[in-house]
């Protein structure tokens, strides 16, 4: 009886140990999700401080085809963007999960000039867990779609 009691409280409390740490993944997953809309909110808005916030100092993204780094390269590539007040962009994660200080967020994106639509696609950043608890861009990849055009042949 006793050995049995002994077995029955360590599957119990394996179990819970086994839901914290779901609980935990939920939260970052929760956290990667939140800091992706704040990062599409800072580029609706042309915040580029804002933006950049969001931004590891040694984000890899690219630029016709090629990898950059940097956050001064990033800011480099954004600034006329966010400067020209036509252009739009907006994006939304549809899948997001993170675990263990790494997460990642892809969805749809459109980029608009006067209300015409200049690019559209879909993307996939990967995050980073900074000491502080933050979330930063560690990668960022985006794919266009053929334009409407191209899709018809």
């Amino acid at each position: 009886m006793r050995k049995t009691l002994t077995i029955a409280l360590c599957a119990v409390l394996l179990s819970s140990c086994a839901l914290a740490k779901d609980s935990a993944e939920t939260k970052e997953t929760k956290e990667v999700r939140g800091a992706d809309t704040g990062f599409a909110a800072a580029a609706r808005a042309r915040d580029l401080e804002k933006f950049l916030s969001f931004v590891d100092d040694d984000v890899h993204f690219f630029v016709d085809g090629k990898m950059v780094t940097g956050k001064d390269k990033e800011r480099e590539n954004w600034t006329k963007t966010f400067a020209d007040k036509e252009v739009s962009i907006v994006w939304k994660p549809e899948l997001a999960e993170a675990s263990g200080g790494l997460g990642y967020t892809s969805g749809g994106f459109e980029i608009r000039k006067a209300g015409k639509l200049q690019r559209k696609g879909r993307y996939a950043t990967v995050w980073r867990r900074k000491p502080d608890g933050s979330w930063k861009v560690a990668l960022d990849i985006a794919t266009s779609e053929p334009p409407v055009e191209e899709k018809k042949k």
